[in-house]
């Protein structure tokens, strides 16, 4: 119940933050996340399931929501242009280099800033000082990278003038490692300066997986040095794998992973580059268990 306390908030609770206002934009609807424009926007399932939270307040019918949003469903977003975008006759827009595109927030009486995701354009149209607004089409993946980047941000709330349902910025983050973790078997995160992270040796080494990643590092000609760190954060464990590597990022963790899942468990394995300022701390004064020489 204390779940749905945090995630449902007062409809009088959000006000619009000083962002521009978009009230002076003609209607237009703008392609983003492989969706097709010429489909309306509109989410029945995921709206569905929001009735049924008001009714009943289950763990299974949260984890049903989490899943429509974080998987299958796509937003309207409101967006603020510096330009006109090219418009092309399949229903897409090519923005121009250099242009600015601005994303409006609303306020809390607290001070925390939110995204506004809406449902459908019925949603989005309760927005009383948005009139005739620019819309983008996003997904769960986006609105995560907007917020994770960017400090000042404090989540999405969608379908904020109704009956809305709030992702913050922890929950969000749950979702996205969550999501990663299922659909590539790795999960991509950014540790700042203000994460307390501790780190130290594994109590049980993992040899069997270490053996794998060994036999798939060495037929990796642009890993010089690979290190096994057991990492605690949030009061969550996970093996902290570190390594020097010149090329691309995604295929090579996407393949140590691969050969690391089944050894796995119960354990997450996070993976960084040495050459990230965190990486080469996480490693000082550490043995390397892979060094290509």
């Amino acid at each position: 119940m204390s779940l749905i306390n945090k995630l449902f908030g007062k409809k009088s609770e959000y006000q619009p933050s000083t962002s521009p206002a978009a009230d002076n934009f003609a209607s237009q609807q703008t392609r983003s996340s492989g969706v097709d424009v010429n489909k309306p926007v509109e989410n029945p399932k995921l709206k569905a399931l929001f009735e049924q939270l008001q009714q009943q307040q289950t763990d299974e019918l949260i984890n049903q929501v989490f899943e429509e949003i974080a998987v299958r469903a796509h937003f309207l977003s409101v967006i603020m242009l510096s330009e006109e975008p090219q418009h092309n006759d399949d229903g897409t827009a090519t923005f121009r280099q250099g242009s600015v595109m601005q994303f409006p927030m609303l306020t809390t009486q607290d001070g925390k800033h939110f995204y506004p995701a809406f449902t459908d354009w019925g949603e989005l149209l309760k927005w009383r000082q948005i009139e005739t607004p620019k819309t983008l089409i996003l997904s769960f993946d986006d609105y995560a990278t907007m917020v994770l980047q960017k400090e000042e941000t404090d989540g999405v709330i969608i379908n904020p003038f109704g009956d809305n349902f709030l992702l913050d910025r922890p929950l969000l983050a749950h979702l996205k490692t969550q999501k990663d973790l299922n659909t590539k078997g790795v999960s991509q995160q950014t540790i700042t300066k203000e994460t307390q992270v501790l780190l130290g040796e594994p109590k049980e080494y993992p040899t069997a997986m270490i053996a794998a990643i060994l036999d798939f590092l060495k037929r990796k000609t642009e890993v010089q040095r690979a290190w096994l760190r057991l990492m605690v954060r949030d009061n969550e464990q996970s093996y902290l794998l570190v390594v020097e590597f010149s090329g691309d990022k995604d295929d090579l963790f996407g393949g140590i992973a691969s050969v690391a899942i089944p050894y796995l468990k119960e354990m997450y394995i996070d993976m960084i580059p040495y050459r990230d300022g965190f990486g080469k701390d996480a490693v000082e004064g550490v043995q390397p268990f892979y060094n290509r020489k």
